[in-house]
């Protein structure tokens, strides 16, 4: 159903039954019609219950500010059309919603058009410029592989990682990052691009604590050009160095996508546990090469754990 006010037009859907996908009954509103999901790479932000307008609306300001952010690193969006998705009734406490834009190129203002690529076309990704640290892969295992990332400075932003949480924890780290990066630090210095490739990781639940929370960490190489590190305004951002890189070794596995929950870094560990290989068994760890840009669905990502 669609209505216009102030020059826009807004459309409210609904999903049809199974039973009626076939061969629904028409509508005898005029203003009532059928279309097809709207189709197309996109850049999601899911939200919880909101109880006012106002609320709504700093949620958009906070997304289209984030997606703003990102435009240097190949982000662009239709500002014209949002999509907003709700998965709950009116009447749940514990909702969740989503709001939308969709990926368009730089040139044209057109949307992307949703062409994934084949299941097991996902080669490694690795360094494309100066600003990035390699993972040297000292030996391949055959189902996992071990190495080093090379040491560095590493800038990090750290976030609480909560079962049942709307926005993950690694979405409000690279935000807090990027802000940081801007010019968000003590000397209001932008501080160039963000190195790769983009490290995290967290500690898995503790079965005798009853608090089922845990803080998730994602860093990023700092370079500076040439300029010192600057001390952060955000309390959850932090820095390090690590000097020597044989002292961080990591054993790792290659997945498609973003892992969800720790599916991926459970079967890493099999496969570890089967070779008798040491290592860190409750702090799950990734790194990724992606750009900002890179739609979910081709994004790869290494799961790993730190050899002891």
């Amino acid at each position: 159903m669609a209505s216009s006010d102030c020059g826009k037009v807004f459309e409210v859907c609904l999903y049809l039954p199974k039973s009626h996908q076939t061969n629904p009954p028409r509508p005898k509103d005029d203003k009532v019609t059928f279309r097809r999901p709207l189709r197309g790479y996109s850049y999601s932000m899911p939200f919880g219950k909101v109880n006012e307008l106002m609320e709504f609306q700093r949620n958009l300001s906070d997304f289209v500010e984030r997606l703003e952010l990102f435009r240097q690193y190949g982000v662009h969006f239709d500002k014209n059309r949002m999509v907003t998705l709700n998965f709950d009734s009116e009447e749940s406490d514990h909702q969740y919603n989503e709001l939308i834009f969709f990926k368009t190129d730089d040139k044209h203002g057109k949307r992307n058009a949703e062409e994934r690529k084949p299941e097991d076309d996902y080669p490694p990704k690795t360094c494309k410029d100066s600003n990035c640290l390699p993972f040297k892969t000292t030996q391949d295992h055959g189902k996992y592989l071990e190495g080093e990332l090379a040491a560095a400075t590493w800038v990090c932003a750290r976030s609480e990682r909560c079962p049942g949480q709307v926005i993950s924890p690694f979405r409000r780290n690279m935000y807090h990052l990027m802000k940081y990066f801007q010019g968000e630090n003590e000397k209001g210095t932008h501080l160039g691009d963000m190195g790769t490739p983009v490290f995290g990781y967290f500690r898995g639940s503790d079965e005798t604590s009853e608090d089922p929370c845990s803080t998730e960490r994602s860093c990023v190489p700092f370079f500076g050009n040439g300029t010192g590190i600057p001390k952060p305004t955000n309390d959850n951002i932090f820095s390090y160095t690590v000097s020597n890189s044989s002292t961080y070794l990591y054993y790792a596995k290659l997945v498609r996508g973003l892992p969800r929950g720790v599916d991926a870094h459970l079967q890493l560990a099999e496969h570890l546990d089967e070779s008798g290989e040491p290592y860190y068994k409750n702090v799950f760890a990734y790194f990724s090469y992606d750009t900002m840009g890179t739609p979910n669905g081709d994004r790869t990502t290494y799961v790993s754990f730190r050899k002891t």
